[in-house]
C-alpha cells in the first residue's frame, strides 16, 4: 500500500503575494525597459507624452519591486519555517547532504528524487546568488560613482 500523503501549508499568503508582484514587475520592467532603450513608438505632436509614460510606469514598477522585495525580506524573519532565510543557505550538516543529494539526482548519479517540503538547499542557493549579485552590483555601482 502506498503512503498516506499530508498536505502540508508551506507557502504563507505574503510569499505568495510577493512571488506574484515580482514577475509582474519584472516583466513591466522589461517591456518598458527595452522602449526606453530602443522606442518604436514615435511621439507625432509635442503633446504625446510616450516616453515620459513608459518612464512614468518604469519608475512605478521599480518602486513596486522594492517594496516587494522589502516586503519578502521582512517575511524571511517573521514567516514560517519554510519561508525563513536559514533554508536559503546551507548551515547545518543535514542542509549539505540534502544539496549533494539533490546535485546527484540532477547530474543522474543517483535515482532518488530529493524529498523537501519547501525548497531544496540546492533550490535556496540559487535564489540566493541573485540577491547577492544584486547587493554585489549596488556596492560597486555606489562606490564607483
Amino acid at each position: 500500500m502506498a503512503a498516506e500523503r499530508k498536505r502540508v501549508y508551506a507557502w504563507e499568503f505574503p510569499v505568495r503575494l510577493t512571488h506574484w508582484i515580482n514577475v509582474l514587475c519584472i516583466i513591466v520592467l522589461s517591456v518598458t525597459g527595452f522602449y526606453i532603450g530602443t522606442p518604436f513608438i514615435h511621439a507625432v505632436s509635442s503633446k504625446q507624452y510616450i516616453m515620459g509614460w513608459m518612464r512614468f510606469i518604469h519608475f512605478v514598477a521599480a518602486y513596486t519591486f522594492l517594496c516587494s522585495v522589502i516586503l519578502r525580506f521582512y517575511w524571511a524573519f517573521v514567516g514560517n519555517r519554510y519561508a525563513r532565510w536559514r533554508v536559503l543557505i546551507p548551515l547545518t550538516g543535514r542542509q549539505w547532504r540534502d544539496l549533494v543529494d539533490t546535485i546527484k539526482f540532477y547530474l543522474f548519479i543517483s535515482r532518488k528524487p530529493p524529498y523537501a517540503v519547501g525548497h531544496t538547499a540546492l533550490a535556496g542557493i540559487s535564489l540566493y546568488l541573485p540577491c547577492l549579485s544584486g547587493r554585489l552590483s549596488l556596492a560597486l555601482h555606489f562606490t564607483t560613482s
